[in-house]
């Protein structure tokens, strides 16, 4: 019976072993079919693809005089009388882009056909020579080799936008300076420029948290932009984060000074306390809610800068889709609040001290208690993330601080008349 199961079990990976042969033979010989098909593609059409390149690169070379003859003009000197006529002068410098974008793009294109016609022949799937064109190359051919060429001190820095173009959008747009030249305009004008830009400074919010001094004109020509309307927002959005920590550390500033009152009034209460057991209590509750206090005044801390931290990176990302870039993916530390060891303190609180706690709201003081002591700390899992989670990432419930304001409060109040 044993020798007829293993002769069985060796005839089954034998044939699979003989399929799974047969499958890879199958695939490779549709790859050398697939390849022939593109031999003949590559030989039909290389040919008059030299010619093809020549022709956009005269058309490229055209628009780009166009747009390096807009790049020119002075904006020193412009006034709000003048905004009409530069919005308009705006609309037909940013056709001339658009147009010399595309031509870039269709170049780059065909350039790696030829990459891959060339592949092909000589029996490669793929080409070793040149990636597939994006928008994100074209964007960055503009602005650091049309514009704002990259420096020696750049390049040496692996910076990725010109350390001359960071400083004039910093000074600019938070009304620093008002002298700039058509190089700039188009960067005020063009979403995807703008968008370049913004996805490569550290912070681009504080541009529009610090622009109260921004000059009218330039402001009236950012409101055109889509993408600055976009940072507006975003930074509408940190001013929130901002506000939100700034009333949660305001009640935990009043939760330190109620627990350093409790320690000052506890020197005085304890002293002619006869029972040790009252004093031991009174000593363990003030100092478990001088502890909690601090660190959940910690943690809010913590909790800001991973929101803050990842909020960054969703703002990033955002004005690198815009730019034509892949979305960027960092490991970072993910909140989870662990709530299920506090909801059932809650409900055993609540029974407790509905039966053991014989005053009015008994239930509620011993649910809370019994909440609070039970509730465990966040875990923090590690996780890819391009920063679109960030509304998930919560503060934490108030509950916590309330209920250490209320136990202090009951503490000092309860000291007071017995002293």
């Amino acid at each position: 019976m044993k020798e007829k199961l293993s002769e069985a079990a060796v005839n089954f990976v034998s044939g699979a072993v003989t399929k799974g042969f047969g499958n890879v033979v199958n695939t490779i010989n549709l790859a050398d079919k697939i390849l022939d098909r593109k031999k003949e593609i590559a030989n039909r059409f290389l040919p008059n693809i030299d010619n093809t390149i020549k022709r956009v690169d005269l058309l490229c070379n055209v628009l780009k005089k166009n747009v390096m003859a807009f790049t020119s003009v002075d904006y020193s000197f412009i006034k709000i009388n003048d905004l009409k006529a530069i919005k308009q002068k705006n609309k037909s410098s940013l056709n001339v882009l658009i147009r010399y974008r595309q031509s870039l793009l269709y170049k780059y294109m065909l350039e790696f056909l030829k990459c891959q016609y060339n592949a092909w022949i000589n029996g490669q799937h793929d080409n070793e020579k040149m990636d597939k064109p994006t928008l994100e190359i074209i964007n960055k051919y503009i602005l650091n080799q049309d514009f704002y060429p990259l420096s020696n001190a750049d390049l040496k820095n692996n910076l990725a936008v010109s350390s001359e173009l960071v400083e004039t959008a910093n000074s600019i747009l938070t009304g620093d300076r008002t002298n700039f030249d058509g190089r700039f305009m188009f960067i005020l004008t063009d979403e995807q420029l703008m968008s370049l830009l913004f996805s490569n400074l550290k912070e681009p919010t504080l541009l529009v948290l610090n622009n109260q001094n921004i000059d009218p004109v330039i402001n009236n020509i950012l409101c055109d932009n889509s993408t600055y309307s976009e940072l507006t927002t975003f930074g509408n959005i940190v001013t929130e984060f901002s506000s939100d920590l700034k009333k949660r550390e305001h009640l935990y500033i009043i939760n330190a000074i109620l627990a350093a009152a409790a320690i000052i009034l506890g020197l005085i209460y304890f002293v002619d306390r006869e029972t040790w057991i009252e004093v031991v209590v009174g000593i363990i509750l003030i100092g478990y809610c001088g502890y909690k206090t601090i660190q959940v005044s910690v943690e809010m801390e913590d909790i800001y800068e991973l929101k803050k931290g990842t909020f960054d990176l969703y703002v990033t990302n955002r004005f690198r889709k815009i730019a034509g870039y892949e979305p960027k993916q960092v490991t970072m530390t993910k909140k989870v609040e662990e709530s299920n060891n506090t909801i059932m303190g809650a409900i055993m609180g609540g029974i407790l001290g509905f039966f053991f706690i014989p005053i009015p709201g008994g239930l509620l003081i011993g649910a809370l208690i019994c909440a609070f002591l039970c509730s465990g700390d966040s875990s923090n899992p590690k996780g890819e993330s391009d920063g679109s989670e960030y509304k998930d990432i919560k503060y934490g419930m108030m509950w916590k601080a309330y209920t250490i304001s209320f136990a202090l409060c009951a503490l000092i109040i309860y000291m007071i008349r017995s002293i």
